[in-house]
């Protein structure tokens, strides 16, 4: 979804506006110090329960909880009006704020599940002007990983932040379930959202206190967005939430307008349904007290394209767009690949898949790699061949490029096309140096009949005497034995080498046949170096090189790929032995 700032002439109107919106905004003399705050004390709270219109609650204070340490400051209230007293305090109220004498003294942003009165808890506004000074002071180090459990399950009887609704547009039942697993645990609840796309709501919205607004992790042809209120703007700033979304520290996400369809009571606690509608800004903190971010500005986003073809549907493109952080884009990116194809497909049974995907890089060569799947879980096996790259990519120790784009051409094609590896036969089991192994790979295909590929692999003519293993496998098994044959093997100096290990990375329609010496050889910037001297071993195999070298345990003597035109699964092994006195 791209700001709609694009032109000039918008830009001035809304200069304009944010600088007239000032003018109301709420000054520091009008803030309500929480040293301030007492017990009984009446006022209201501003928020949207329909459309864009912002209407008045009631507040009455009943006490103040204050913090230590790191926790900070509740004011425990009762709110009523708007049904509040029935519906109880709503999923998507976070950042309501609350003016008691006149002056602001927070927002909303706590609640008791289950409890029979509309009890909250609000934040100190003196706490999340601390936020909003931040605002744009640095660069944080992104998303963090999901914390343990879920926030409702917590034993804890003290006030919990009000879960976030993140409303879920255009994906299937199966893969918004799979996002909600991820959520749940930073406090966020999948809802039903709407599009927003043709809403007259977008022309309505303004960036006042109460407003509802919504940070945008995904956008275009399915969205998930994040959804509270807004609680203070100054001139282009902004605080909203009143708790945090991920507690990421600085950030950089689009700050998008949102409009409310209904409130839906509930016993456990009322949630707000709505869409998202335009970028307006981008959010920059992402603290404990609240979120923060300036309007006006177009955050960075990645643009992400994928083309589904299958027969009887022809081919269609899918747009979206994925906010940039190392821990979230990568799942963005699979769940958009992956929503594309149920999308056209409804489901995926008795298919075959097969997947180009493009990553375009600043500061390292472009990444492209292709696969095909067909089994059972094709959507899982494309998740892992998705993730993996854009993971490794994003966290390694190298550098971090800077993905311009993701591009994804998905072909799908009637009927389970796999085959398992059934035997590994050869002629003879002891060979001079010299001879030729002459075997065969047996593959049965998806209820079909079997299928023998023959092989010949040259033994080396000064081959030394002794026990060799020869191995037939699939992709991942091969990836597997050599991570733990070679461990250094997927080690390298420079962020293009990392790419070109990618890039080489087995695929899934091929057999790997593979013959293998118990001698020792070294890898060194990501590739093996067989056959080396031994004084050449212990230099690079030493403490002192060990960021250069590392001991291979076992060498490949001589390889051949057999590809084929399916989804190859299985592995088979044989002992081959050299004898210089073999028949």
């Amino acid at each position: 979804m791209r700001i709609r700032f694009g032109s000039s002439l918008l830009l001035l109107l809304l200069a304009l506006f944010l600088r007239a919106a000032a003018a109301g905004a709420v000054e520091p003399g009008t803030i309500l110090p929480l040293d301030a705050v007492e017990r009984g004390q009446r006022g209201y709270g501003l928020t949207v329960l329909e459309g864009v219109r912002i209407d008045t609650f009631q507040v009455e204070v009943i006490d103040v909880m204050r913090g230590r340490g790191g926790s900070g400051s509740v004011i425990l209230a009762r709110l009523s009006g708007l049904g509040i007293e029935e519906a109880g305090v709503a999923q998507g109220m976070s950042g309501s704020p609350v003016f008691l004498n006149g002056r602001l003294a927070g927002a909303v942003a706590f609640a008791y599940p289950f409890a029979k009165e509309p009890i909250g808890g609000i934040t100190p506004i003196e706490e999340m002007i601390e936020v909003l000074d931040q605002a744009g002071g640095g660069e944080g180090g992104g998303v963090p990983a999901p914390p343990g459990g879920e926030r409702s399950a917590s034993p804890f009887q003290g006030p919990e932040p009000i879960a976030t609704p993140l409303l879920v547009s255009g994906f299937g039942s199966a893969l918004a379930d799979e996002i909600g697993d991820f959520f749940r645990p930073f406090g966020m609840i999948p809802t039903a959202g709407g599009s927003g796309e043709t809403s007259a709501a977008r022309d309505d919205w303004k960036p006042l206190p109460g407003a509802a607004v919504g940070v945008q992790l995904l956008g275009g042809d399915a969205s998930l967005t994040g959804v509270g209120t807004i609680t203070w703007v100054e001139g282009d700033r902004v605080l909203a939430f009143g708790h945090p979304l991920f507690q990421a520290g600085s950030v950089n996400l689009p700050l998008v307008s949102a409009e409310v369809h209904a409130r839906i009571p509930s016993l456990a606690i009322s949630f707000k349904l709505g869409s998202p509608l335009e970028t307006v800004g981008a959010l920059l903190e992402d603290r404990r007290a609240g979120v923060a971010g300036r309007l006006g500005i177009e955050p960075p986003t990645i643009p992400i394209e994928v083309t589904v073809e299958s027969p009887g549907f022809g081919r269609r493109e899918y747009r979206y767009d994925a906010m940039d952080d190392k821990r979230l884009t990568p799942l963005l990116v699979s769940w958009a690949v992956r929503n594309s194809v149920v999308h056209r497909e409804r489901a995926i049974g008795e298919r075959t898949v097969r997947m180009r995907l493009f990553i375009d890089l600043e500061g390292a060569d472009d990444l492209e790699r292709e696969n095909v799947y067909s089994s059972g879980s094709v959507l899982d096996e494309m998740e892992d061949d998705i993730l993996a790259p854009l993971r490794v990519l994003a966290s390694n120790n190298l550098a971090r490029p800077k993905v311009n784009r993701v591009r994804a051409e998905v072909k799908v094609e009637d009927g389970r096309r796999s085959a398992r590896i059934e035997r590994l036969d050869i002629e003879k089991g002891r060979l001079r140096p010299g001879e030729t192994v002459r075997g065969a790979v047996t593959l049965r295909f998806y209820q079909d009949a079997t299928e023998t590929r023959r092989f010949e692999i040259p033994l080396p003519a000064d081959l030394p005497e002794g026990k060799l293993l020869l191995r037939a496998c699939d992709a991942a098994f091969s990836e597997e034995w050599d991570s733990k044959r070679a461990p250094n093997r997927f080690a390298t100096k420079d962020i293009n080498g990392l790419v070109r290990i990618l890039r080489e990375m087995r695929t899934n329609e091929s057999v790997f046949v593979q013959l293998f010496s118990e001698a020792k050889g070294v890898t060194v910037d990501g590739r093996e170096m067989p056959g080396l001297p031994a004084s050449r071993l212990a230099v690079l195999g030493t403490g002192l090189h060990a960021d250069d070298g590392n001991y291979v345990k076992g060498n490949v003597l001589a390889s051949e790929t057999i590809r084929l035109d399916a989804f190859v699964s299985g592995c088979r092994s044989l002992p081959i032995v050299v004898d210089r006195a073999a028949p």
